[in-house]
């Protein structure tokens, strides 16, 4: 696990090395082990290495061999096997990591080998044999990897504060991905907050000729996993997914420095933690947050599971206060706007669980595979019933939204946390002419109607669903569509931006083991009633894990990392919101119309459930960016 960065072009000049060498320096927290530029003939390639494997300097990058040269970061699980089948063509190491194994495998089979990477991964490649220049990233896109074309040339970079370093770019500010941002609280897709800077897509590589030719090719579809079907009864289905479960963690457990793991206390974390104990016996350090505020913590969840697997566990004692110094941490680690507020206890457990281990297993994936979320029964019911949701939007405009919100408070509070945020949500998709609509706009914290007034432009929307309405699927199968849009658009832009921007601040590797693609195949094959049943999510984990677990954790409700967004607005943001709204600078670079905003601040103010509060917290994530970002340079 590292961060890269470098440039390819017709000729280098000391200028071009000392820019890579600022771009690296501006990354090193992510590799702060060692650093390394190096300049060739045409390009110049900057690795900040975190050594995981071989921790010798044998394993330092970039990496020559003949005629290849590699500058990566990130981890192949499987290489010992795929090094062992080299071995059997005749190839020799000198390492014991797998980065050499990257170069010999190209050399074997060409890009076809990135077929065999079961990993998380980013990388630039220089091929001499055939003179070009290659950008390569991970099925899921787990490692981050953007690139520029400028000045006749090509910059790549793991981290977008990196383009700070390009002495006279320009940089163009995209509106459209501004207004996707507010609406949802992140940027997704292969759009950047600026107009110039293009992110490598999941599961491709970019084959550069010159750094102004390149051909682009995909060596994995998502939209094909999960094809055929499941075959098997429920019972085969059971026992294929736990032991791809196995495997994959036994994966991810390989390491040449101590390994732990976030136990949150939810299904995922927990099945993570209760196979890695009792099946393959790894005596484990587990690590955890709890709070003060009892409606936020789940600590004694995590408590029992670590008592029942026996590992050496650490929790962190946190407060609003704690989490609030973080607060101004969030621009400079995430670079662009980022508005997912649990990114703010994660950068605490990073923090602090990056004095005891360099590599933490966590949970991300289990919901998109195995239905974890209850947005896909509501999408479901939607299909379905479509006319029960067209009455309930109706009903809600007739006596207004405001009314709306507060009827649905009282009859709901007990069920879900955040309960008017998720009215709001319903409330905006009910609407919608067919059931892609609705799980659209199921993500939005504020109306396409309500947005367009804030913006002082027309956007284009965004919506990483066009094009797939006629989307088809078999009735038993209807979630794992629901899966498959989520795994491409929030999954990798929202949760797993998340987790690496924030381990990789702390020098700390996150590995997902519910992401190995083998088991995701595996799970997005399974049919619906294996993932939910009797209105039970991630059914088929619940029962894998309750021969592990008791009852009690089980059939805990969804669980995950919270922080009080509305009561922090109201007290401690409150000078911050004031001064956004009074900003007329931000609002006119931005392209925000002013009146509106203080509108919406005003309503929110006073109390009023026309606004929701993760929309004035995504405008607070915005103009923050816009103070570190924009406004100060």
């Amino acid at each position: 696990m590292c961060r890269i960065a470098g440039f390819f072009g017709k000729t280098v000049t000391d200028k071009h090395v000392s820019i890579i060498g600022s771009m690296v320096s501006a990354m090193k927290h992510g590799g702060p082990d060692y650093q390394q530029v190096t300049a060739y003939p045409n390009m110049v390639l900057g690795h900040a290495r975190l050594s995981i494997l071989d921790l010798s300097n044998a394993a330092n990058q970039p990496y020559e061999w003949t005629d290849y040269i590699i500058c990566y970061n990130g981890e192949i699980y499987n290489f010992k096997e795929i090094r062992k089948e080299l071995a059997g063509k005749g190839y020799q190491f000198q390492s014991d990591g797998d980065t050499e194994v990257i170069i010999k495998a190209y050399d074997a089979w060409g890009i076809d080998a990135f077929k065999k990477f079961r990993g998380m991964f980013a990388f630039a490649l220089w091929d001499g044999k055939k003179n070009k220049f290659l950008l390569v990233r991970d099925r899921m896109g787990v490692k981050p990897l953007y690139y520029v074309s400028y000045d006749n040339a090509v910059y790549f970079f793991s981290e977008l504060k990196s383009i700070r370093q390009i002495d006279g770019i320009r940089l163009t500010i995209d509106k459209n991905a501004t207004a996707d941002f507010l609406q949802r609280g992140y940027i997704g897709g292969n759009h950047c907050i600026f107009e110039q800077i293009q992110k490598v897509k999941p599961g491709t590589i970019l084959e550069f000729e010159s750094p102004d030719s390149f051909a682009t090719y995909s060596y994995w579809n998502l939209n094909s996993i999960g094809n055929p079907p499941f075959e098997g009864d429920y019972s085969s289905a059971k026992n294929t997914v736990l032991q791809s479960l196995r495997n994959s963690i036994e994966y991810r457990l390989v390491s040449d420095v101590p390994v732990g793991i976030f136990l949150s206390g939810g299904i995922d974390s927990s099945l993570v933690t209760a196979i890695a104990s009792k099946d393959i016996g790894v005596n484990l350090q587990t690590f955890n947050i709890s709070f003060d505020d009892k409606a936020f913590d789940e600590s004694h969840l995590a408590r029992m599971i670590s008592r029942e697997c026996k590992t050496e566990h650490h929790e962190f004692k946190c407060n609003p206060l704690i989490l609030i110094e973080f607060l101004n941490e969030l621009p400079f680690v995430y670079d662009e706007p980022f508005a997912d507020a649990s990114a703010i206890p994660t950068l605490f457990l990073s923090k602090m669980t990056s004095k005891y281990v360099k590599v933490a297993l966590g949970g991300d994936g289990g919901d998109e595979v195995f239905g974890g979320y209850t947005k896909y029964t509501f999408a479901d019911q939607f299909r379905r019933r479509k006319y029960i949701y067209k009455a309930i939007s109706i009903l809600s405009q007739s006596i207004g939204t405001e009314n709306a919100v507060s009827f649905g408070r009282t009859l709901l509070k007990k069920r879900y946390r955040n309960v008017d945020t998720k009215i709001r949500k319903f409330i905006h998709a009910a609407s919608s002419g067919d059931w892609i609509d609705f799980f659209n706009k199921s993500s939005f914290v504020i109306g396409s109607q309500e947005l367009n007034d804030v913006l002082d432009f027309s956007r284009e929307e965004l919506n990483p669903f066009k094009g797939k309405e006629k989307t088809e699927f078999a009735k038993k199968y209807f979630i794992r569509t629901l899966g498959l849009l989520d795994i491409g658009y929030y999954l990798t832009d929202d949760l797993l931006v998340k987790l690496d921007r924030a381990s990789m601040r702390y020098g700390l590797e996150a590995r997902e083991p519910l992401l190995d693609h083998t088991l995701m195949e595996i799970g997005l094959s399974l049919p619906d009633s294996y993932k939910v049943n009797n209105g039970e999510t991630k059914f088929i984990l619940r029962d894998i894990l309750s021969g592990y677990l008791p009852e009690q954790i089980t059939k805990a409700p969804k669980s995950g990392f919270t922080v009080p967004v509305d009561s922090w607005l109201k007290n401690e943001l409150y000078a911050e919101v004031n001064a956004l709204k009074n900003d007329h600078l931000f609002c006119k670079e931005l392209q925000l119309n002013q009146h509106a905003i203080q509108r919406n601040v005003d309503n929110f103010y006073s109390n009023q459930p026309l606004t929701d509060p993760l929309f004035i917290w995504n405008l607070l994530m915005l103009y923050k960016w816009y103070k570190k970002w924009v406004s100060a340079n």
